[in-house]
């Protein structure tokens, strides 16, 4: 499951890294992403993903593998904290904390001591 969650991890970076620039630019114009890319809610490019992701969480939390009280925060809660530093890199620029090559793992590993099954 770790590794599994640094796979997701990874494919979550580098979908940020592709798309948010596009995504800043037309927020920059005064435009809203959502309404100039036509999507709607179900429509959004990551909500099959992000559904797929709660999904995963959910399954692993029925079987005993994770403790989430809440997969679909979980799920949340882990691609944001991965949109965080993009975001943070295109709106301050120089100003923006450095957070480390390794940061990716290091947010991978936080959640995972805080959802790794517990000893009864």
């Amino acid at each position: 499951m770790l590794e599994q969650m640094r796979e997701l991890a990874a494919k979550i970076d580098a979908f940020l890294v592709q798309q948010l620039p596009c995504i800043s630019v037309l927020s920059a114009a005064k435009t809203h992403p959502a309404k100039v890319l036509n999507w709607e809610k179900e429509g959004w490019p990551g909500m099959p993903a992000h559904r797929a992701m709660v999904g995963w969480f959910t399954r692993l939390a029925e079987q005993g593998r994770i403790v989430a009280p809440s997969p679909a925060a979980l799920a949340t809660a882990f691609s944001s904290s991965l949109q965080v530093p993009h975001f943070m890199k295109h709106a301050l620029g120089a100003a923006a904390p450095e957070l480390g090559d390794d940061y990716r793992e290091r947010v991978v590993e936080v959640f995972w001591r805080g959802i790794e099954p517990r000893a009864a």
